[in-house]
C-alpha cells in the first residue's frame, strides 16, 4: 500500500473537498474520495476514521458554509465550530450569515483581545483606508473617514447606530500631506440624532461644542455652567493654573517685565463680532530670575459708549491698590476720580457717603462734608447749589492741612472760595481759628511752644521767650477775632516784648499803648495773657510783673 503525507488538512467547503495532512492514505483505496470534487465530507471522514484505526465520530455540521473543528478535549470528534464563511468570503463568529467582511455574534461577551509579547511596538488594531478599488487603490481626500469605532444599540425593533469616534482626513492625501482630525459623536436622552460634541484638529486643538476651535481649549455652550473644578481631600483647594515662558516648549527662557503670565478675559458679541470688554490679566513687573519673581493684577474694563478697553485697577507688586486708572499708586490705597470727581463713597443712598477727589483747580486734595437740604441729613461730596459744605484739602505735597466752610447755599468746592476756619501745619500746630468750644464752653487750653528770635504769634497759642542777650519780639496777628487768645512766659535774661500790629493798641488796665505799641516786660519772669475784645484792641487779661506800655 503506497502512502503520502501533507503538510495541512484542507476542508474546502465550497466543493466538499478533503486534502489530508500528516495522515497516511492508502491512496489506492482512498484516492477517489479525496480527488473528486464533490466528494460528501462525511464519506471522507468516515474513511479516514476508518485508516486511522476508528475513533473518529461525529458529523461536524449540517449549516450551509459551516467551518467544522477537532474537539478540542479528546481531538477525535468532528463539531461545529460556530464559524462561518459564506460564498462571498465573509466572515461569522456565532452568525451563520454576515452582513459585514468580518462579524461577531456572542451572548456571553463579544469582543477582541490582542496579545503581543515580543515586539516593543505592543499589540495594535490596524485599520487601511483608500478610495478607488482593492486592485486599484487611489489617494483619500478631504473628509475622507479614515476608520472609526461605531456603536449600535437594540432598540426594541432593531439595531440603531449610537455614539462614534472617528477619524477623519483634513486634507487631500499625498505622500507628504495627511492631516486627518479625531471626531467625538454621542445621542442626546430622548433623541436619534448623532451630534458632534467634541473635535481634535489637525493642529491638536481640542474644540468641545464647536467643529473650529480657535484656541488650544475651546468650549462651547448655552448653558450657564462652561467649567467647574472640585478638589477633595488637599491644602491647595481646586485651583486654575497658569503657566507662561518665553522661548519654546523645547528651550523655555525667562519672562521679561511687562510679559503677561495668564489672563482672565472677557468677550462680548456686538452683533458683528466677539470683541474684549474686560480682563485679569497677571503680568511680571520685573525681569525674571530664580530669585526675582515681581508681578502685579491689572483690571481692565470697557466705559459705557467706548469700545477702548482702560485699566480700572492694580495691585502692584508693593501690595498698592490704585483705582481709577492709577497705575503707580503711592500709597496702600490710590484712587483717582473717574466721573464727576467723586471716587469713593461708603454707605449708600440713604445713608452718609464719603467722598475723597483730587481737586486739578486748586492742586489740593479735598474731602466735602455737606448738608443736604432736600434730605435734612449730612452727607459727604461735593454739593450742589442747594448745599452747605465743609472742606479739607492738603495744601500741596507735605503741606499744611486746612479745613474750610462756605458760608451760603453753592457747591461746596475747594474753588468755591470758602473760610478757612481751621489749619494743622506740618509741625503739628493746630490752628482753630474762632476759638473752640467744649460741650457748649469755650475753650481755654492753649498750645505751647518755646521761642529764642523773633516770632509772630498765632492766636490759640502760648509763647515761652528764652534769650539770655537779646529782647525776643512777639507779635500780635494782624487778623484777629473777638475772644482771640495769646499768652507770654519770660525765660531767658533778656525778656520779651509783645508788639501790636499797626493800626492795633494794647490795653492794661487805665493804660493805652499807642497805635502799633508795645507792652514789655521788665523783669525775666514776667507773664502777660492778652485777649482780643475789639476791633483792634487787645487787652490785659492776667499779667505778673511789672509791665511797660509804650
Amino acid at each position: 500500500m503506497s502512502k503520502v503525507k501533507s503538510k495541512y488538512i484542507d476542508f474546502g467547503l465550497g466543493t466538499n473537498q478533503v486534502k489530508a495532512s500528516d495522515i497516511p492514505l492508502d491512496t489506492t483505496n482512498f484516492n477517489n474520495n479525496l480527488s473528486t470534487s464533490d466528494t460528501n465530507l462525511q464519506l471522507a471522514l468516515d474513511t479516514i476514521d476508518s485508516m486511522a484505526g476508528g475513533g473518529v465520530a461525529g458529523s461536524g455540521s449540517t449549516a450551509d458554509n459551516a467551518i467544522a473543528r477537532w474537539d478540542g478535549t479528546t481531538g477525535a470528534a468532528i463539531q461545529d465550530s460556530g464559524c462561518y464563511i459564506d460564498d462571498n468570503g465573509r466572515l461569522g463568529v456565532g452568525i451563520s450569515s454576515p452582513s459585514n467582511t468580518f462579524e461577531i455574534s456572542s451572548e456571553s461577551g463579544a469582543g477582541f483581545k490582542f496579545v503581543e509579547n515580543s515586539s516593543a511596538a505592543g499589540a495594535y488594531l490596524k485599520c487601511y483606508r483608500s478610495l478607488g478599488t482593492k486592485a486599484s487603490p487611489t489617494a483619500l481626500t478631504t473628509d475622507s473617514a479614515i476608520t472609526g469605532l461605531v456603536s449600535y444599540g437594540y432598540d426594541g425593533t432593531s439595531y440603531s447606530e449610537g455614539g462614534s469616534i472617528n477619524i477623519i482626513t483634513s486634507q487631500d492625501w499625498t505622500s507628504s500631506a495627511q492631516g486627518n482630525y479625531i471626531q467625538f459623536v454621542t445621542i442626546a436622552n430622548n433623541a436619534t440624532a448623532r451630534v458632534e460634541r467634541m473635535r481634535i484638529t489637525d493642529t491638536g486643538r481640542i474644540g468641545i461644542g464647536t467643529t473650529s476651535p480657535t484656541a488650544r481649549l475651546h468650549v462651547c455652550d448655552e448653558s450657564n455652567t462652561m467649567a467647574s473644578f472640585y478638589q477633595y481631600n488637599d491644602v491647595d483647594g481646586a485651583a486654575l493654573r497658569l503657566h507662561r515662558a518665553k522661548g519654546s516648549m523645547a528651550s523655555p527662557t525667562a519672562l521679561l517685565s511687562g510679559d503677561v503670565l495668564g489672563a482672565i478675559r472677557g468677550l462680548g458679541y456686538d452683533g458683528t463680532s466677539f470683541s474684549r470688554t474686560s480682563n485679569v490679566d497677571f503680568v511680571a513687573s520685573e525681569n525674571w530670575t530664580t530669585s526675582a519673581h515681581g508681578t502685579f493684577i491689572h483690571f481692565g474694563v470697557t466705559p459705557n459708549g467706548s469700545t477702548a478697553l482702560a485699566e480700572g485697577m492694580r495691585l502692584t507688586q508693593d501690595k498698592y491698590l490704585g483705582i481709577g486708572g492709577v497705575t503707580t499708586p503711592a500709597a496702600g490705597l490710590d484712587i483717582e476720580s473717574y466721573k464727576n470727581n467723586i471716587p469713593v463713597k461708603f454707605g449708600g443712598t440713604s445713608g452718609v457717603i464719603s467722598n475723597y477727589w483730587y481737586n486739578s483747580t486748586s492742586s489740593h486734595y479735598c474731602t466735602n462734608l455737606y448738608y443736604d437740604n432736600s434730605s435734612s441729613s449730612w452727607k459727604f461730596g461735593k454739593g450742589s447749589s442747594s448745599q452747605y459744605g465743609a472742606i479739607y484739602k492738603m495744601a500741596g505735597a507735605n503741606g499744611s492741612h486746612q479745613w474750610y466752610a462756605t458760608s451760603a447755599a453753592g457747591n461746596a468746592d475747594a474753588t468755591a472760595s470758602p473760610t478757612q476756619i481751621m489749619t494743622l501745619s506740618q509741625a503739628g500746630v493746630l490752628d482753630a481759628i474762632g476759638g473752640y468750644k467744649t460741650n457748649g464752653v469755650a475753650g481755654t487750653s492753649l498750645l505751647w511752644s518755646t521761642v529764642t528770635t523773633a516770632t509772630t504769634a498765632v492766636v490759640g497759642n502760648a509763647y515761652i521767650t528764652n534769650n539770655e542777650s537779646t529782647r525776643i519780639v512777639v507779635t500780635l496777628p494782624a487778623s484777629a477775632t473777638v475772644g482771640d487768645t495769646i499768652k507770654i512766659v519770660g525765660r531767658g535774661a533778656a525778656g520779651w516784648q509783645l508788639s501790636a500790629p499797626a493800626s492795633n493798641y494794647i490795653a492794661f488796665g487805665n493804660q493805652l499803648s499807642t497805635s502799633g505799641g508795645y507792652l514789655a516786660s521788665t523783669h525775666f519772669r514776667d507773664v502777660v495773657e492778652v485777649v482780643y475784645y475789639a476791633t483792634n484792641y487787645w487787652t490785659v487779661v492776667s499779667g505778673v510783673g511789672n509791665l511797660t506800655v509804650a
